[in-house]
């Protein structure tokens, strides 16, 4: 039987509420569109699987910390985007990628 759809907003609902809201307050240097939906989708699954953890080892309602951890996730995965462009990784990705999937 299936599981209706209210049951899945209200299990999905807070951890895409945090993600969203958390993309207001992110100053993106990029701008791109692409990386306002990474951010979001990233954020989104931290807060649904971590916010779970934390719940079932405090007291904390799941619903809450969903939440809070979908809307410190964005912050977070933004912080990790900025120090690997900051870094040599990044242009090392950018070469093995351009190398391996360029037309020759």
């Amino acid at each position: 039987m299936p599981q209706h759809w209210l049951d899945t907003l209200k299990e999905l609902g807070p951890s895409a509420v945090g993600s969203g809201g958390a993309l207001l307050w992110v100053k993106v240097q990029s701008g791109k569109l692409i990386r306002y939906m990474a951010l979001f989708i990233l954020g989104f699954f931290l807060g649904y699987f971590i916010g779970s953890y934390i719940s079932s080892i405090t007291t904390v309602p799941e619903s809450v910390s969903c939440l809070i951890v979908g809307l410190f996730g964005v912050t977070l995965v933004e912080k990790v985007f900025e120090n690997i462009e900051k870094s040599d990784l990044w242009a090392l990705f950018v070469d093995v990628v351009k190398s391996r999937w360029s037309k020759r």
